[in-house]
């Protein structure tokens, strides 16, 4: 098993990516050349070669080094896996949790003196959005503009986030998150429901954590 994730965050520029992806082919050719002498090649051909994942499995294109690819993240594009070579495809995972409050300020304990200030320098801090539940491994994406009040600080309790005067939200709306990761973040919660064409149509399961 072969898995090089590190070559998706390595820049095009100068063929560095290119080199390094050379770089551990080599490692996996030179390891198959071992296995070889010990079991034979009819054995190490036959054999199960996994290599690659989410990251990096477009980069192969034929199965001299590995004959098997695993990719699982790459469907459902969590933030992390933002990257030129996933660029077509789409995110396919939220989290939609309801606003408990919506306020037409912001106002932070014992510094409500430097709310109307703040909110000059930055019309984004305009709007209060609460909602239910939070610190996930997620950021905001829906209404467009939300993001996390960084003096705050964050809460898995009622999560405070701020967006502009536009901003069109009310209680009981759901604000919709994009995950950063695929597996942490789905063992959080229930069943991934399946919304399509407006509505939610199925449920499914996910995996529950290894022992």
């Amino acid at each position: 098993m072969g898995y090089e994730p590190h070559l998706s965050k390595i820049p095009t520029t100068l063929g560095w990516r290119e080199r390094a992806k050379n770089g551990a082919w080599e490692i996996y050719g030179s390891a198959l050349g071992s296995a070889k002498q010990v079991f034979g090649e009819v054995e190490v051909k036959a054999a199960t070669r996994n290599a690659a994942g989410s990251p990096t499995y477009r980069l192969y294109k034929g199965t001299d080094i590995a004959n098997e690819i695993s990719a699982g993240s790459a469907l459902v594009k969590p933030t992390d896996f933002d990257t030129d070579l996933l660029e077509p495809f789409v995110p396919a995972a939220f989290i939609a949790t309801p606003a408990l409050k919506v306020l037409d300020e912001m106002r932070l304990p014992v510094m409500e003196f430097a709310d109307g200030a703040k909110r000059a320098l930055n019309p984004n801090l305009d709007k209060t959005v609460v909602i239910y539940g939070g610190k996930w491994m997620a950021h905001p994406e829906d209404p467009p503009g939300l993001r996390y009040n960084s003096t705050f600080g964050r809460s898995s309790n009622q999560e405070m986030l701020n967006g502009g005067p536009g901003t069109d939200i009310r209680p009981d709306d759901f604000v919709f998150l994009r995950p950063t990761q695929s597996e942490a973040v789905f063992l959080q919660f229930g069943d991934i429901a399946i919304y399509d064409d407006g509505a939610i149509v199925d449920s499914w399961p996910v995996f529950p954590a290894s022992a």
